[in-house]
């Protein structure tokens, strides 16, 4: 049995005493762990922006960098609503469900926006384009 195969069932098998150790370090340790942690992050600033990027997708959308990557591409690298050209200025922002934290794809701020405050109600933007039909 490899090295790392027996690491991985012995911490199967002790998975709680693990957690329970490294909590009780943490908490001993914090603020050593804190200062060492953001003295790592100002020396490697673009690997800890990618790390935070990574995870934040992973956990927020259960979407990895490279989907993401391949749904800028079939975008075109613009907004999926009102096809304007995503720059470092007007960056991409991850759409998604907010009932089945489902992504949908990615939007300019204004458009992003423009279905969080209509609560990503069908009806209220249907109602929203009858006004400016009407109004216009």
């Amino acid at each position: 049995m490899a090295r790392s195969e027996r690491d991985r069932q012995y911490y199967l098998e002790h998975q709680e005493e693990i957690k329970a150790q490294r909590k009780k370090y943490y908490l001993k340790n914090r603020k050593k762990i804190i200062a060492r942690t953001k003295r790592w992050q100002a020396v490697n600033r673009k690997r800890a922006a990618m790390i935070w990027r990574k995870s934040s997708l992973k956990l927020r959308y259960n979407l990895s960098i490279e989907q993401w990557k391949e749904a800028f591409k079939r975008q075109n690298g613009h907004c999926g609503i009102c096809d304007i050209k995503f720059t470092k200025k007007n960056s991409a922002h991850t759409d998604h469900c907010h009932k089945t934290k489902r992504f949908r794809g990615l939007l300019c701020k204004r458009c992003n926006l423009m279905l969080g405050y209509s609560r990503d109600s069908k009806t209220i933007l249907t109602k929203a384009m009858r006004y400016l039909n009407v109004a216009s």
